[in-house]
């Protein structure tokens, strides 16, 4: 890519119309950046295909109020940090821009618009075909492209009424695209919880699926768990508190409507929800909290 952002033809050799290089990576997210990124790094010959207009648009195309989980200092791809404070929760957007700067500061050969439908074995390598007619040749071939690019829909979701908005998480964008009323949001995964957050705030809120989430405990350094409550906990002190925002983000869901019908009789707070905590086997209760055993097991 250019300074200007413009994907840039990558450094092919064409034999009877077909682009050869010894690796073609499928998919320019995160991940398809990083594998050209150490690839390229180690002198191999490597093009990247991605499907979007910008790099990027995986991230621009989801939902409004959507951030990454993990701070910034966790987040960045092999050498270029996302920004200056370590600590924020970048945006959607701000995370889209990044993997298209990087792939401009990197020089990454991006093909962009170019979604591969055909992956076909030779003698001694693979021939990829695009949508646009463009057709790759390489002995290794690297999918990098993620699970879950087609939406799953359950299927009692074709039956429902007509009168009630059904959209998948892959069509969400803002509480404002629904009707009003109550919201059932059906899963518990990441963008399940996220979404079921977001529309609380303006939608009274039911969300049943089975939470497989786990609360940050031990992997960030000073972030320990309070065990009456599941969120973390601060082990420094002072106005730069090292997971003052990592506390906001788990704590912006205690309080709100939204409410868990997954392996439960009744309906709880989505924030009672959460798993607890990870804590030592040897465990005895006291005084109502679970506590490390002292002394021979």
């Amino acid at each position: 890519m250019d300074a200007a952002g413009t994907p840039r033809r990558a450094a092919d050799a064409t034999v009877n119309g077909i682009e050869e290089h010894d690796t073609v990576v499928v998919g320019g997210g995160q991940a398809g950046l990083t594998i050209g990124h150490l690839l390229m790094t180690r002198g191999r010959d490597v093009v990247i295909l991605d499907a979007h207009e910008r790099i990027g648009d995986a991230w621009r195309r989801r939902w409004d109020s959507l951030r990454l989980n993990t701070p910034a200092k966790y987040d960045g791809l092999p050498g270029l940090p996302i920004g200056d404070d370590g600590l924020a929760f970048p945006t959607k957007d701000e995370f889209a821009d990044y993997l298209e700067r990087y792939a401009a500061v990197d020089g990454l050969p991006v093909v962009t618009r170019a979604r591969v439908i055909g992956l076909d074995p030779s003698e001694d390598r693979y021939l990829l075909t695009t949508d646009g007619g463009r057709r790759f040749a390489a002995p290794n071939v690297v999918i990098a492209t993620g699970p879950y690019q087609v939406p799953r829909r359950p299927p009692f979701a074709d039956r429902l009424a007509s009168d009630i908005v059904s959209l998948h998480s892959d069509e969400y964008r803002d509480p404002g695209r629904l009707a009003p009323g109550r919201v059932l949001v059906v899963g518990f995964g990441n963008s399940a919880a996220e979404i079921a957050l977001d529309v609380s705030r303006t939608h009274r809120t039911w969300i049943s699926g089975r939470p497989s989430g786990q609360p940050p405990t031990g992997g960030a350094r000073g972030i320990t768990t309070a065990p009456s409550t599941g969120l973390p906990a601060c082990t420094c002190s002072g106005s730069t508190c090292c997971t003052r925002r990592v506390r906001e983000r788990w704590s912006a869901s205690a309080g709100t409507r939204a409410e868990s019908h997954g392996g439960s009789s009744r309906p709880r707070p989505s924030c009672q929800a959460m798993p607890a905590p990870r804590l030592p086997r040897r465990t005895r209760r006291r005084d109502g909290v679970t506590a490390p055993r002292r002394g021979p097991a």
